[in-house]
């Protein structure tokens, strides 16, 4: 079989698409405070200079960015920055979204600054989290009125209203919470985008662990979030219109464009089949390392759903790997593939058994363990029978309360 793809690879070069020198282009650039999930944004500029396969790129901040020609995380200007006029063009009393606390409020304009930096205008807003009762006015529902988000501090048992210093009544926040930030900031969002949802979720608090990744508001905020470094939609489907997404591009809670991209490629062109195939076709020492060592990086990218459908596939796969060592072979088996091997099936065996009841079965991990275990016993290698011996009264004691798994072992 050729596992080579000539179709992947060229597709993969168009994505590493070079500018030139005067072009206006879009670039990830990364705040030095705030909240971490908001740390990232978009940023139009221009390639001032390329030196050394290096793009130098000026935007509206004074530091230069330098960026190497063969990086795919810039766009061409204003593919990524498309609500760019409309963030210049915010102005005193308009109503926004804002994300503050680990909430997402509606909230107001108060002030603006502004300079020019590199021919690159720079706005800074000084944002209420309230409204208004004599200036609200909702852009895209002329309908809407001030009362009807009353309610949502009222949940919160927050001010329900006041008068600010210049005397114009409000509801929300007190100006003690009042806050400067950047046009930039994807902490602002036009009004209703997000509070409308939060005020349906009630008891969302964005700390990544403990929402529902059904929760719509989670699943919006997660995108815009990490929309910096890669866009692929739906990345919590498995599936969508009968066609599987493996790929995540998520991981640690952040994304990562040229490796996530490069994943999404290889399964565009099938090399996740590929991978199956090749672990059917009784795979070499050399074709296991490689892919263990691929999964193994990409784990966190690649939906659960690829593990549950192949777990078995890739358990059978290194079981017959290790069967069929022989004592001059299994001195060959280097530390670290072994880790390698280790770190994935802990990995999968988390995951796989999420959706599934373990029952009376041994666990992913513990059936490799006893395998190699079992190979090593009936080697002639004094080492490897030992510490075969061991791990094998290992995972007999872990299980030593179930009769039906330890007659297993001992069948």
């Amino acid at each position: 079989m050729e596992y080579f793809n000539s179709e992947f690879c060229s597709e993969f070069k168009k994505a590493t698409k070079k500018f030139e020198k005067g072009e206006e282009i879009d670039c990830p650039y990364e705040l030095k405070s705030g909240s971490d999930y908001f740390k990232k944004v978009w940023l139009r500029g221009k390639i001032e200079d390329i030196k050394e396969n290096t793009y130098i790129i000026n935007f509206c901040e004074k530091e230069k960015k330098y960026i190497d020609i063969n990086n795919i995380n810039i766009s061409k200007g204003g593919t990524k920055t498309l609500d760019w006029d409309w963030r210049l063009g915010l102005k005193k009393y308009d109503v926004i979204d804002c994300f503050d606390r680990s909430r997402w409020y509606p909230a107001t304009i108060l002030g603006v600054k502004e300079k020019e930096i590199n021919g690159y205008k720079k706005k800074e807003y000084r944002i209420a989290f309230r409204l208004y009762i004599n200036h609200f006015n909702n852009p895209y529902d002329e309908t809407d009125t001030y009362e009807n988000h009353i309610d949502f501090w009222k949940s919160y048992d927050q001010t329900e209203s006041g008068i600010d210093n210049e005397g114009e009544k409000y509801i929300g926040d007190e100006p003690r919470y009042d806050e400067d930030i950047p046009f930039y900031s994807k902490r602002i969002q036009k009004f209703g985008s997000y509070s409308v949802l939060q005020q349906k979720n009630l008891s969302f608090k964005y700390n990544n662990n403990n929402i529902n990744e059904d929760n719509e508001l989670k699943r919006k905020t997660d995108i815009l979030v990490n929309d910096t470094e890669i866009d692929i939609e739906n990345f919590f489907l498995y599936e969508k219109e009968r066609k599987k997404n493996f790929i995540l591009g998520k991981i640690e809670n952040r994304f990562y464009y040229n490796y996530a991209y490069l994943l999404k490629l290889i399964e565009k062109n099938k090399g996740y089949d590929i991978i199956i195939d090749i672990l059917k076709d009784n795979p070499n020492s050399e074709e296991i390392y490689n892919i263990f060592y691929f999964l193994t990086q990409s784990f966190y990218y690649l939906h659960s759903g690829y593990f549950l459908e192949n777990g078995n596939i890739i358990k059978s796969a290194l079981i017959n790997y290790i069967n069929n060592l022989n004592d001059k072979n299994i001195r060959k088996v280097s530390k670290e593939l072994m880790k390698l091997i280790r770190t994935l099936i802990n990995e999968i065996n988390r995951y796989f058994y999420k959706e599934e009841e373990i029952n009376n079965d041994l666990k992913m991990n513990e059936e490799i363990t006893l395998a190699f275990a079992m190979k090593s016993i009936k080697t002639s290698i004094f080492d490897y029978r030992l510490k075969g011996i061991k791990d094998l009264n290992e995972i007999i004691e872990n299980n030593k309360n179930n009769k039906e798994i330890i007659t297993k072992i001992i069948s």
